[in-house]
């Protein structure tokens, strides 16, 4: 009896070991469902930290969740009806809520008189596995995607030459159906003449190197033929050959792209504009026709020598750094630059140079076109010439318009205000003297009549200020230019219900009469803008000095105006604006966000700093 205790207790001890250590799930459930037992390995592959934790966690069917109720149902239904599952695989969820795949192995435990007592079983983690079918059929399912959508006609045949396999493109290619084609030769697809070079050269390359690449034609079924590249391969399996794998492109195209290289060969020597050929160490190779016609030199004279001969001195720098990008792969579009004829004439050119590769891809040279543009640089010289004096008469035209609004404005302030504020007076003089003794009716009458001419006189003296301060502020002469940009403000704000906030906090802005009067209607055109374009609610008015430049920033919180309405010929606006800060020096930047608004920046240069603001038109 002791031997048999200790020889139990040593079982005990084994199954525990077995128990805590193994590598698969061991558990016991109880017939209703919900763990009695788990090692360690169970709860790690479920996710738990322990196994009290998944006991505690699903011990019982309310606890239970289930990927697939219906493969639980299976299960449960085998174990009820047959006592036992092998290899039963299903995905389950893990504590974290992740799935993972598991295959059981269970039996039911019955006491001695039959009674089911629970199911005991192991469980093993086969996700890794299902993970590799799955990728394995995703696999062969992107193969055979990629072979029957395939641009390229592929194919299969034994070693007898026999097809067994294609796909759709070789059907589109030969004409022929699938059936048609599987089970014939390849010969029956190649022209007669053609069979035997084939046979001879390539087949006998393609065995003795396992694999070959040559161009042919296929014959197709209404008896066209077909240009095409064969990509042919030996299939191997445990290293001997079954059969042929290969690729044919239609190269119909590509045929008729070569002829037409060829005549675009003979259309570039009769070219007017220079094709010239060069190595990367700028030694011409090549030298057409128009290059002939442009530098003067014969090809005879300049192939196999360097390029910079037709460089000026004070050009050179430009060869090295021209072949550098070549040698990196880069082109070079509408490059203008100088370069000397044979007879020594200086001459302005465009340039436009790109690698030139070898078959393999490595770039061995540089191909250049040149077209001679000294007419088309002598021709933007006069139209730059009539622009200035365009420029020129257009600010005499807008100086004059300005003296003639300040003139206009003076009479209009200093004239006919005056002439309706004597009026005033006199018409309340008037209504003082008949302020006497009267017949009621008639003073009542009297006294109306006044007081409507009265407030016509003062509707009219507030017509004529608000017409002399749009066509001349008197602010701006009187105060200056950031009073005025103040006053602006305030009369946009007041006009249009637009918040104005105005951050004009320098003392002095010491600019000539007529840059301030630009700037000061470039903000008036700016608020107009504001107002016709932006659906803004908020705008901020900035000025101040930054390197030499007096700033005035302009920006609004509205639609923002996009690069197609800065360039719209119908924006007027903008290029009024434009205009008048060309006229005194100045630039404007205008920049807009979608849905944040617009910036307007004027910057004028402040006389007396010796800055010169570079014009980008």
């Amino acid at each position: 009896r002791k031997r048999a205790e200790e020889a139990l207790r040593d079982a005990e001890r084994k199954y525990r070991d077995i128990f805590e250590n193994a590598i698969e799930g061991i558990f016991q459930i109880r017939s209703g469902g919900g763990y009695i037992s788990a090692n360690p390995a169970l709860a790690r592959m479920l996710g738990f930290s322990s196994p009290e934790e998944l006991i505690r966690e699903r011990s019982g069917p309310s606890k239970q969740r289930y990927t697939d109720p219906r493969r639980r149902e299976e299960y449960t239904r085998l174990l009820t009806e047959e006592g036992v599952v092998r290899d039963f695989e299903y995905e389950d969820y893990r504590k974290d809520g992740s799935t993972i795949w598991l295959s059981d192995n269970v039996h039911a435990v019955h006491d001695n008189e039959g009674t089911l007592l629970y199911y005991e079983g192991t469980t093993q983690d086969i996700t890794a596995r299902k993970l590799a079918e799955q990728a394995l059929r995703e696999s062969e399912e992107r193969y055979r995607e990629l072979f029957e959508n395939a641009k390229d006609a592929i194919y299969v045949h034994d070693l007898s030459g026999r097809y067994t396999s294609v796909n759709r493109a070789a059907e589109k290619l030969t004409g022929y159906t699938r059936a048609e084609i599987l089970g014939k030769e390849f010969t029956h697809f190649i022209p007669p003449e053609q069979i035997e070079r084939i046979r001879e050269y390539f087949c006998r390359k393609l065995i003795e190197d396992g694999e070959t690449t040559y161009e042919s034609e296929v014959v197709t079924k209404d008896g066209r033929r077909v240009a095409v590249e064969v990509s042919s391969h030996v299939i191997l399996e445990n290293g001997v050959r079954v059969g042929v794998q290969g690729t044919a492109r239609d190269i119909t195209e590509r045929k008729r792209a070569e002829e037409a290289l060829l005549k675009l060969a003979s259309v570039a020597e009769q070219s007017n504009d220079a094709i010239i050929g060069k190595s990367l160490e700028g030694i011409v190779t090549s030298w057409n026709k128009g290059a002939e016609r442009i530098y003067g030199h014969t090809a005879g004279e300049i192939i196999g020598r360097s390029i910079s001969v037709l460089i000026p001195p004070e050009y050179q720098d430009e060869l090295p750094q021209i072949l550098e990008r070549i040698g990196r792969g880069e082109r070079i579009e509408h490059y203008e630059t100088v370069r000397i004829r044979r007879d020594g004439q200086h001459i302005d050119v465009s340039l436009s140079v790109s690698p030139i590769k070898s078959a393999t891809g490595k770039i061995v040279g540089a191909s250049t076109i040149a077209r001679d543009i000294t007419e088309r640089r002598r021709a933007e010289g006069m139209l730059r010439a009539t622009s200035e004096q365009l420029r020129a008469l257009s600010a005499r035209l807008q100086s004059a318009r300005e003296e003639e609004g300040t003139r206009i404005a003076r009479e209009i302030h200093d004239e006919l205000g005056s002439l309706l504020t004597s009026l005033k007076w006199d018409l309340e003089g008037t209504d003082r003297i008949l302020a006497s003794p009267m017949e009621p009716s008639q003073i009542a009458a009297l006294r109306e009549k006044l007081h409507a001419l009265m407030k016509l006189t003062d509707l009219a003296i507030s017509a004529i200020r608000r017409i002399a301060s749009e066509l001349r502020p008197s602010v701006l002469d009187d105060l200056g230019l950031v009073a005025a940009i103040e006053w602006q403000a305030q009369q946009f704000q007041a006009r249009t219900g637009i918040v104005c906030y105005c951050d004009c906090l320098l003392e002095k802005v010491e600019l000539r009469e007529e840059q301030s009067t630009a700037v000061f209607r470039i903000l008036q055109e700016a608020l107009t803008n504001v107002i016709r374009h932006a659906q803004a609610t908020k705008v901020d008015i900035k000025i101040n000095k930054e390197k030499g430049y007096f700033a005035l920033s302009i920006s609004d919180n509205g639609k923002g105006i996009s690069e197609s309405e800065k360039s719209k010929q119908q924006s007027l606006g903008i290029l009024g604006m434009r205009e008048r800060a060309h006229l005194i020096g100045g630039k404007i930047d205008i920049k807009g966000v979608e849905g944040k608004g617009t910036v307007v920046i004027v910057r004028v240069p402040i006389p007396g700093h010796d800055k010169v603001l570079k014009m980008t038109r």
